[in-house]
Protein backbone atom coordinates (compact mmCIF):
# COMPACT_ATOMS: atom_id res chain seq x y z
CA UNK A 1 0.00 0.00 0.00
CA UNK A 2 1.32 3.38 -0.86
CA UNK A 3 1.88 6.42 1.57
CA UNK A 4 0.66 10.13 0.93
CA UNK A 5 4.51 11.00 0.01
CA UNK A 6 5.14 8.03 -2.78
CA UNK A 7 1.69 9.17 -4.17
CA UNK A 8 2.66 13.23 -3.71
CA UNK A 9 5.73 12.02 -5.42
CA UNK A 10 3.88 9.71 -7.96
CA UNK A 11 1.59 12.95 -8.77
CA UNK A 12 4.66 14.75 -9.34
CA UNK A 13 6.15 12.51 -12.23
CA UNK A 14 2.86 12.13 -13.79
CA UNK A 15 2.69 15.82 -13.99
CA UNK A 16 4.73 18.17 -12.90
CA UNK A 17 4.72 21.52 -11.86
CA UNK A 18 6.67 24.21 -10.31
CA UNK A 19 5.77 27.19 -8.20
CA UNK A 20 7.52 30.17 -8.04
CA UNK A 21 7.35 33.93 -7.38
CA UNK A 22 7.67 35.90 -10.78
CA UNK A 23 7.21 39.68 -10.64
CA UNK A 24 6.13 39.74 -6.92
CA UNK A 25 3.29 37.33 -7.90
CA UNK A 26 3.18 33.36 -7.68
CA UNK A 27 2.84 31.21 -10.38
CA UNK A 28 2.80 27.24 -10.65
CA UNK A 29 4.55 26.13 -14.44
CA UNK A 30 2.65 23.20 -15.30
CA UNK A 31 3.51 20.85 -18.13
CA UNK A 32 0.78 20.76 -21.24
CA UNK A 33 -2.33 19.01 -20.81
CA UNK A 34 -3.84 17.57 -24.35
CA UNK A 35 -6.32 20.30 -24.85
CA UNK A 36 -3.49 22.60 -24.43
CA UNK A 37 -1.62 20.96 -26.79
CA UNK A 38 -4.25 21.17 -29.20
CA UNK A 39 -5.23 24.58 -28.81
CA UNK A 40 -1.88 25.53 -28.86
CA UNK A 41 -1.08 23.39 -32.16
CA UNK A 42 0.30 25.39 -34.44
CA UNK A 43 2.95 27.38 -32.14
CA UNK A 44 3.66 24.27 -31.08
CA UNK A 45 4.30 22.34 -34.13
CA UNK A 46 6.40 25.35 -35.04
CA UNK A 47 8.69 25.37 -32.06
CA UNK A 48 8.81 21.77 -32.31
CA UNK A 49 10.31 21.37 -36.04
CA UNK A 50 13.14 24.03 -35.19
CA UNK A 51 13.50 21.54 -32.23
CA UNK A 52 13.70 18.55 -35.13
CA UNK A 53 15.96 20.21 -37.04
CA UNK A 54 18.07 20.30 -35.10
CA UNK A 55 17.90 17.00 -33.04
CA UNK A 56 18.19 15.14 -36.32
CA UNK A 57 21.78 16.16 -36.61
CA UNK A 58 22.44 16.18 -32.63
CA UNK A 59 21.64 16.48 -29.41
CA UNK A 60 20.92 19.88 -27.69
CA UNK A 61 22.60 21.47 -25.01
CA UNK A 62 21.37 24.36 -23.13
CA UNK A 63 22.90 27.01 -24.95
CA UNK A 64 21.50 25.85 -27.72
CA UNK A 65 17.63 25.18 -26.99
CA UNK A 66 18.05 29.03 -25.12
CA UNK A 67 18.86 30.30 -28.85
CA UNK A 68 16.54 28.31 -30.67
CA UNK A 69 13.68 29.43 -28.36
CA UNK A 70 14.82 33.15 -28.74
CA UNK A 71 15.04 32.84 -32.72
CA UNK A 72 11.06 32.16 -31.83
CA UNK A 73 10.50 34.92 -29.63
CA UNK A 74 7.25 35.81 -31.00
CA UNK A 75 5.51 32.38 -29.74
CA UNK A 76 6.94 31.94 -26.66
CA UNK A 77 5.08 34.49 -24.66
CA UNK A 78 2.08 32.34 -25.94
CA UNK A 79 3.52 28.95 -25.12
CA UNK A 80 4.37 29.88 -21.35
CA UNK A 81 1.49 32.09 -21.23
CA UNK A 82 -1.16 28.82 -21.20
CA UNK A 83 1.79 26.86 -18.75
CA UNK A 84 1.58 29.44 -16.05
CA UNK A 85 -2.28 30.05 -16.78
CA UNK A 86 -1.46 34.20 -17.01
CA UNK A 87 -2.30 36.12 -19.82
CA UNK A 88 0.52 36.91 -23.08
CA UNK A 89 0.74 40.31 -22.07
CA UNK A 90 1.64 39.60 -18.52
CA UNK A 91 4.18 37.30 -19.53
CA UNK A 92 5.55 39.53 -22.60
CA UNK A 93 5.87 42.39 -19.99
CA UNK A 94 7.92 40.41 -17.34
CA UNK A 95 11.59 41.93 -16.79
CA UNK A 96 14.21 40.20 -17.97
CA UNK A 97 15.54 38.52 -14.82
CA UNK A 98 11.78 37.36 -13.91
CA UNK A 99 11.68 36.37 -17.42
CA UNK A 100 14.26 34.54 -17.66
CA UNK A 101 13.73 32.75 -14.71
CA UNK A 102 10.04 31.67 -16.23
CA UNK A 103 11.26 30.33 -19.60
CA UNK A 104 13.74 28.04 -17.25
CA UNK A 105 11.89 27.06 -15.81
CA UNK A 106 9.08 26.49 -18.31
CA UNK A 107 11.36 24.42 -20.51
CA UNK A 108 12.84 22.78 -17.79
CA UNK A 109 9.00 21.32 -16.79
CA UNK A 110 7.89 21.10 -20.85
CA UNK A 111 10.97 19.98 -22.17
CA UNK A 112 9.82 16.02 -22.19
CA UNK A 113 6.81 17.45 -24.05
CA UNK A 114 8.43 19.33 -26.93
CA UNK A 115 11.32 16.85 -27.21
CA UNK A 116 8.89 13.76 -27.15
CA UNK A 117 7.39 15.90 -30.40
CA UNK A 118 10.40 16.50 -32.08
CA UNK A 119 10.71 12.40 -31.82
CA UNK A 120 7.74 11.48 -32.92
CA UNK A 121 8.14 14.33 -36.28
CA UNK A 122 11.84 12.55 -37.06
CA UNK A 123 10.21 9.19 -36.70
CA UNK A 124 7.43 10.23 -38.90
CA UNK A 125 9.63 11.99 -41.17
CA UNK A 126 12.35 9.06 -41.26
CA UNK A 127 9.07 6.37 -42.28
CA UNK A 128 8.09 8.83 -45.18
CA UNK A 129 11.23 8.93 -46.82
CA UNK A 130 11.86 4.87 -46.25
CA UNK A 131 8.68 4.60 -48.09
CA UNK A 132 8.89 7.23 -50.71
CA UNK A 133 13.01 5.76 -51.42
CA UNK A 134 11.17 2.29 -51.53
CA UNK A 135 8.28 3.65 -54.43
CA UNK A 136 11.00 5.44 -56.03
CA UNK A 137 13.03 1.76 -56.33
CA UNK A 138 10.10 -0.53 -57.16
CA UNK A 139 9.35 2.17 -59.70
CA UNK A 140 12.52 2.22 -61.17
CA UNK A 141 13.34 -1.46 -61.32
CA UNK A 142 11.97 -3.81 -63.97
CA UNK A 143 9.16 -5.85 -63.50
CA UNK A 144 10.53 -9.47 -63.70
CA UNK A 145 8.30 -11.85 -65.90
CA UNK A 146 6.08 -13.64 -64.26
CA UNK A 147 6.14 -17.68 -64.60
CA UNK A 148 4.38 -19.21 -67.50
CA UNK A 149 1.77 -21.70 -66.33
CA UNK A 150 0.28 -21.75 -69.59
CA UNK A 151 0.27 -25.99 -70.67
CA UNK A 152 3.00 -26.41 -73.68
CA UNK A 153 1.26 -26.89 -77.07
CA UNK A 154 3.61 -28.40 -78.92
CA UNK A 155 3.33 -31.92 -79.99
CA UNK A 156 4.91 -34.90 -78.59
CA UNK A 157 8.55 -36.03 -80.08
CA UNK A 158 8.29 -39.37 -82.10
CA UNK A 159 10.02 -41.78 -79.98
CA UNK A 160 12.90 -43.19 -81.62
CA UNK A 161 12.51 -46.08 -84.19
Amino acid sequence: MSTSKETQSDLETLIPERTLTIAGETVTVREYSLMDSLELHAPITQLVSALAEVMKLRAMAYDEVAALLAQHASIIPVLIARSVDKPVEWVAALPAQDGTTLLDWFWTVNRHFFTSAAVRRLTILAAQAAQSEQSDLDASSPRSSEKDTTPNASATTPADS
